[in-house]
């Protein structure tokens, strides 16, 4: 008994039913990714983190060797500088003033060892030290003002030259600009690097230029970075040593000799960072591993994500950016992010149902008349006209209808004339094209019979045995092409061939030159009928070719065996191809993807051009079995 049910109860129905539907899968779909959902946020913001850490710190390194370079230019505009220490105070100090993050600039001078330097002073305000022989054999640290004027004495230090210290040699090592060692500053207040240019005039070195980058000034500008989350960013070295962290800990200690010293990860006073220590470091050095996949680390009861990116700059930097984030904040924000969808979500399904059930009620019933006209029209009733009542838009629907219909009528009339005279022009048209694509064929095939002649005059000509085996084998291979040419214009179709019918009398051709000084060669064809399009064809015939030429050039020393070619179509769309020979075979390490043969080559290279793949046999001689996916790929 057949169920009739109403167009309203059939459009609303479904409606309703997949309404519900979707919002049942996209709950269950939102819950089940919670693990997900955390994770895709967290590495969000911690590519955001690492990206900004990295801009911040291309920005704050550029500062140093900016700085040298507009000290290196004042030099060369007047070159008294380098010995006149007061107006070189006084240079250093104003270009602090235009650095901001630059922690010190000074000069080492080659000819006497000396040294001049201003500086921010920890405390606040300024200092300089200097190394000025003539004035005393001392180095001496001062306190100093905005305005350059030396002020308390704070130390001195004995046996100094600035020539032994190790920025210094880094400059005249480099030649160029380039960041010294991390070592504490000869003052002893603080461990850091610098920015060195070496000075030169005439070819002449007369000394070193240095601005200084303090750790803490790093640790500062760290901190500078604001971005929401509970999370840790700090730099480290290949070695494990840490440079500069956002969580204010310090990045030096003093020793038991009041001596400054580095501080490593696992001995950071900052919890985040000893606990992400232990993932990051082996023996002491830093582990590769860690730096290329996000590790889950705890403190306490809390657990965070770690995540580390390489960093360098033009000079040679090689540092590591380390993000740490909580990720029970970013649950949590994940949780309000899916109880918001799951609301939004219910209202609009709500929302979809109402709208859905009002516009069903709309277009019911001129479609239940509209459907007796198709109907109607389906039978083959041209001339039936359609009446409805109701507003102006269902009025209109109904004109459209009669107007499709009346049009219909009117094409229907004219189409087959139209059909029969463009079918006409279409075969004129193919008829055209196919007789110039077999004259392509044609003299493509008499020029590279005219190009193998002349390599054969070249190669008579020449008496290096080298040569003329080169010689000889492009000939065989342009002679390949041009038989994929010839048997190609002889087809009865262009687009499309019988691959049985190609293969078969491709090999025939090529096995009766191959083969002309062996005759105790044969050859066996057994193929399948299916088509391929001209494209496949011709490469596939150049791969029949040379493999079968191989198989009767190296496969049988006594010039005695057999060359098979198979061919059959696999599933719907595929064929495979198989060459063979039951001949001495080839190595068991012989590998055609690195092999030096430029036949075995132009066979992988043609494989790969139709996107085929091969496997190479080794019982009873070689079997090249060739699989590809497509017969006809649209193009000739």
């Amino acid at each position: 008994m057949k169920i009739r049910a109403s167009v309203r109860l059939v459009l609303v129905a479904p409606l309703i039913t997949f309404l519900v539907l979707t919002g049942v899968v996209a709950s269950s779909l939102l819950f089940s990714s919670d693990e997900e959902t955390v994770n895709a946020l967290v590495a969000e913001q911690q590519t955001s983190i690492l990206d900004a850490t990295a801009l911040r710190l291309d920005r704050f390194l550029e500062k140093p060797h900016l700085m040298n370079s507009v000290i290196l230019r004042q030099i060369e505009n007047d070159p008294s500088l380098v010995t006149d220490f007061p107006r070189m105070r006084r240079f250093l100090l104003g270009e602090l003033g235009v650095f901001d993050t630059v922690m010190a600039g000074a000069l080492g001078t080659e000819a006497r060892g000396e040294f001049i330097t201003a500086a921010r002073h920890p405390g606040g305000g300024y200092d300089t030290a200097v190394f000025l022989r003539s004035e005393s054999p001392l180095y001496r640290y001062y306190l100093m003002n905005a305005q350059g004027e030396v002020g308390k004495l704070l130390t001195t230090a004995a046996n100094y030259d600035v020539r032994t210290r190790p920025w210094y040699q880094t400059g005249v090592a480099a030649g160029k600009a380039a960041w010294s060692p991390v070592y504490v500053f000869a003052a002893n207040t603080t461990i850091g690097m610098t920015s060195v240019l070496p000075v030169r005039l005439h070819d002449r070195l007369l000394g070193v230029l240095q601005s200084a980058l303090s750790f803490d000034f790093i640790d500062s500008y760290l901190n500078q970075i604001v971005l929401p989350g509970n999370h840790r960013i700090f730099l480290f070295d290949a070695s494990g040593y840490l440079i500069g962290t956002s969580g204010g800990t310090k990045t030096t200690r003093k020793d038991s000799s009041g001596q400054l010293q580095r501080v490593k990860l696992q001995e950071s006073e900052d919890s985040i960072v000893k606990a992400a220590s232990a993932l990051l470091t082996a023996s002491g050095k830093v582990d590769q591993e860690s730096l290329r996949t996000t590790r889950e680390f705890s403190v306490g009861q809390a657990r965070y994500l770690l995540r580390v990116r390489p960093y360098t700059d033009p000079q040679g930097l090689a540092w590591m950016i380390a993000v740490a984030d909580d990720r029970q904040e970013f649950a949590a924000r994940a949780e309000r992010g899916m109880e918001a969808n799951l609301v939004l979500g219910a209202l609009a399904t709500l929302l979809a149902i109402a709208l859905g059930m009002f516009l069903v009620g709309r277009v019911t019933e001129p479609l239940i008349v509209l459907n007796k006209g198709v109907m109607a029209l389906a039978g083959g009733d041209l001339s039936r006209k359609i009446t409805v009542n109701g507003p102006t838009e269902v009025l209109e629907l109904t004109s459209s209808f009669n107007t499709m219909a009346s049009k219909i009528q009117e094409l229907v009339t004219g189409l087959e004339d139209k059909v029969r005279d463009r079918t006409k022009d279409l075969e004129t048209s193919l008829k055209v094209n196919t007789d110039l694509l077999r004259e392509i064929h044609h003299r493509v095939k008499n020029n590279l019979q005219l190009v193998s002649g002349m390599l054969l005059l070249q190669e008579e000509a020449e008496d290096n045995e080298g040569l003329r085996q080169a010689f000889e084998e492009a000939r065989n291979r342009i002679h390949s092409i041009a038989l994929v040419h010839e048997v190609l214009s002889e087809s009865a179709k262009l687009s499309t061939v019988d691959a049985a019918q190609y293969l078969t009398s491709l090999a025939k051709t090529a096995f009766s030159a191959i083969a002309a000084d062996a005759r105790g060669l044969s050859l066996e064809v057994r193929c399948e009928s299916f088509s391929i399009d001209s494209k496949t064809a011709s490469v596939t015939g150049l791969i029949v070719v040379e493999l079968m030429t191989n198989s009767a050039k190296y496969a049988f020393p006594e010039k005695r065996g057999v060359i098979r070619i198979e061919a059959r179509p696999q599933g719907s769309q595929g064929f495979v191809i198989i060459v063979s020979d039951d001949g001495k075979g080839v190595p068991e390490d012989f590998d055609p993807a690195k092999s030096d043969g430029l036949g075995t080559q132009l066979v992988v290279a043609f494989i790969k051009q139709l996107n085929g793949r091969y496997t190479i046999g080794r019982v009873k001689g070689t079997h090249w079995v060739m699989e590809f996916p497509v017969r006809e790929t649209g193009g000739s």
